[in-house]
């Protein structure tokens, strides 16, 4: 097999290129894409240089002969002048008389073998033709798996992924620039370990060629072998768009028309259903709270909507904006109407209305519900007016208003009739959520206040009003207003009052009736004495009015209270566990929580009762750090605390009752020395109610 290539230029005579190609791989190709588009020249002529030979050590001159050479690889010099240097990229680059030729001749469709590159001058004979024998060895470059990933609305930027096989390191060009892989986060070019694959990312949209370059091994380094391309193209994000009309006409008596037009949207990743149709999610906001969700076109009203679309890939499109309108107007009543006053027993309200679409004449029908106290699901109605604009002096309930216009048949109700009610009530009244709580001072007949908290519907200035004269009152936040009172009175009025006249009315009652009592029991009508532990039977003596009275039996135990209701049968017994003297407090309240008290001292046994603790604990901690006795039954004493020896440490003398708290000994000496000693002995002297003189003696234990 023998191939001849003739390349003509405008200054070289001719070349001549003869490939020869060995008969033992004549036959053998390669795959389409493989080709050899370099040629290595030699020159054929008595030229040589020795690479180890040492230089002369005369003095050379140089000067350039070719520039801008992308890797030379061999040169040589025809005996006219001529240049021929060879690239390893497969370019010759053709020197002549200061000038010089880059080209590069393409053979391709070689299989795998040996061959023999000739280059003669058909100018010339003999030493001008230089041959290169090469060889092509079999390529086993395997490109699979591309996979193009295209942006989203997620990610403008797309993707590029491929495996590569090759027992060859390989070279990587993207649009003519190499490309590597590097450990860089930054870096577009990465090698997938998990799928291995290489990938291509953050590629914007348009049209890419890759190439795929096997290195062969070749003496001390490489040289290009086998190149694969790979043409792909990432196509742009296809925003979700909707190319209608938002400004439509919709008609008002065969409105059956949806929206939106399915063939009208486009974009994005659509769902696939099963038939393979495409479709989109439909999120609608529309009039009266309107909200849908949906896959498929929806009916719609007159009014103002929102429309987004979202895809496969959860991607949404702007808002879209539809004002849907009717071409006729529809029947629309606008109404003025004049509330009931205060109170029940009024026909003070009335209403008018003004009518607009349909087409008149109008058929106007007024009602009012029937009252049925069977709370009749289905209430009845009755005429009262008929083809009336306003109706007027109406009373509490509820009325039906039915207009109707003479329209042609139309299947939109609206078009034709409309239906309102109305439901009129009287103004609702000042309503009071506590109170009134009338101060100390004013339930004992001086000037005080009150307080009260109410809520007023009309959210209005509140007047208030004592013994029919305009007083002032403070809000206080709350609800809540505190009413001043100068010149109080036991029994008056409060009325509160709205800027609408409505209000409410309160009596305010200072008076309170004096409460008495008196006590006896079994022992005491024998002895003159109550014993321990005997029931005391209480009697109320005062004739006068209450509306609840508290009995304070004065020895710790729970309030009893009585009210006019059940005083009659309730029994006002106690029993005391000690003996001593007691304060009994006697109560009566009015209905606004003034109040009256009554006391009476009762002595039960000696009348007296002293207990002393058998130890206590000095050390500041607010618990237990004081010695001292409790006691009943007493109005004077003397406590003295002595060591173990006699000697006396503290003494306080008492005279006036009752005494502050921790009087009593604190552990230390007079000096604030602390009683360093665990038991002390103490005497305990006081004179009685009834002037008698007691004593008590005994010891203590300090604990520290």
């Amino acid at each position: 097999m023998k191939a001849i290539y003739v390349l003509k230029t405008t200054w070289l005579s001719q070349l001549k290129i003869k490939l020869f190609s060995y008969a033992s791989h004549a036959s053998k190709g390669l795959p389409g894409k493989q080709c050899i588009s370099f040629f290595t020249l030699l020159s054929l002529c008595a030229f040589s240089v020795n690479a180890i030979a040492a230089l002369p050590k005369e003095q050379y001159s140089t000067k350039t002969l070719a520039t801008q050479l992308q890797s030379p690889w061999s040169m040589v010099e025809l005996p006219n002048g001529t240049w021929l240097i060879t690239e390893r990229d497969g370019h010759v680059v053709i020197v002549k008389n200061n000038a010089q030729s880059r080209v590069k001749l393409n053979l391709t469709g070689l299989g795998h073998g040996e061959y023999r590159v000739e280059v003669q001058d058909s100018n010339t004979s003999g030493c001008n033709e230089v041959s290169k024998i090469f060889s092509i060895e079999k390529s086993n470059l395997i490109v699979s798996n591309t996979s193009i990933t295209n942006p989203t609305c997620d990610n403008e930027k797309g993707k590029f992924s491929f495996k590569v096989e090759s027992s060859n390191s390989v070279k990587y060009f993207l649009n003519g620039t190499e490309i590597s892989t590097n450990n860089s986060p930054s870096n577009p070019f990465d090698f997938d370990i998990i799928d291995n694959v290489h990938v291509i990312s953050n590629l914007s949209s348009g049209n890419y060629l890759l190439k795929i370059v096997d290195q062969i091994p070749f003496e001390d380094t490489f040289k290009l072998g086998c190149e694969k391309f790979i043409d792909f193209n990432i196509e742009a994000y296809d925003q979700i768009t909707y190319s209608g009309n938002t400004n439509i006409i919709l008609d008002v008596c065969e409105n059956t028309e949806t929206f939106p037009s399915t063939l009208l949207v486009s974009g994005g990743d659509p769902f696939v259903d099963k038939d393979g149709n495409q479709t989109y999610i439909y999120s609608w906001k529309g009039p009266d709270n309107f909200q849908a969700l949906t896959t498929s076109p929806i009916n719609v009203v007159e009014g103002t909507y929102e429309l987004v679309i979202q895809d496969a890939s959860g991607c949404v499109s702007s808002p879209y904006i539809f004002n849907f309108s009717y071409n006729e107007t529809p029947i629309s009543i606008t109404e003025s109407i004049i509330p009931l006053g205060c109170g029940e027993s009024n026909n003070e309200g009335s209403i008018s209305i003004n009518i607009l679409g349909g087409k008149a004449p109008y058929k106007i029908t007024w009602e009012k519900e029937i009252v049925d106290s069977s709370n009749n699901p289905s209430p009845t109605y009755e005429t009262i007016g008929t083809n009336l604009l306003a109706v007027n002096n109406l009373s509490e309930g509820r009325y039906r208003l039915t207009v109707e216009s003479s329209t042609e048949f139309c299947s939109n109700t609206s078009l034709t009739s409309v239906t309102k009610f109305y439901t009129l009530l009287p103004q609702e009244s000042i309503e009071i959520i506590s109170g009134p709580f009338l101060s100390k001072s004013l339930c004992i007949g001086d000037s005080g206040t009150i307080q009260i908290k109410l809520f007023d519907k009309s959210f209005s200035e509140l007047s208030f009003y004592y013994n029919n004269q305009l007083v002032s009152g403070n809000f206080l936040g709350d609800d809540t207003y505190e009413i001043a009172i100068d010149e109080p009175i036991e029994e008056s009025s409060l009325f509160i009052s709205n800027q609408f006249g409505c209000g409410v009315s309160l009596p305010i009652i200072t008076g309170v009736g004096n409460p008495d009592f008196s006590y006896t029991s079994n022992s005491l009508e024998q002895t003159g004495l109550i014993s321990a532990n005997e029931k005391v039977t209480f009697s109320n003596t005062s004739s006068d009015s209450y509306i609840r009275m508290e009995w304070d039996f004065g020895d710790g135990s729970s309030i009893l209270e009585i009210t006019p209701e059940n005083e009659a049968t309730t029994e006002i017994v106690h029993t005391y566990g000690n003996p001593g003297s007691f304060s009994v407090k006697l109560r009566f309240y009015n209905i606004l929580g003034c109040y009256k008290e009554v006391e009476q001292e009762i002595r039960i046994g000696k009348g007296y009762l002293v207990i002393f603790p058998s130890a206590f604990t000095p050390n500041r901690d607010g618990i237990n750090d004081i010695f001292e006795p409790k006691y009943t039954g007493i109005k004077s004493f003397n406590l003295e605390i002595f060591d173990m020896w006699g000697n006396l440490i503290f003494s306080n003398q008492i005279n006036n009752l009752p005494v502050q708290a921790n009087w009593g000994w604190n552990g230390s000496y007079k000096t604030n020395k602390i009683y360093p000693y665990k038991n002390f002995r103490y005497r305990f002297t006081a004179i009685t109610h009834d002037d008698q003189q007691i004593s008590y003696n005994g010891e203590a234990t300090i604990l520290r």
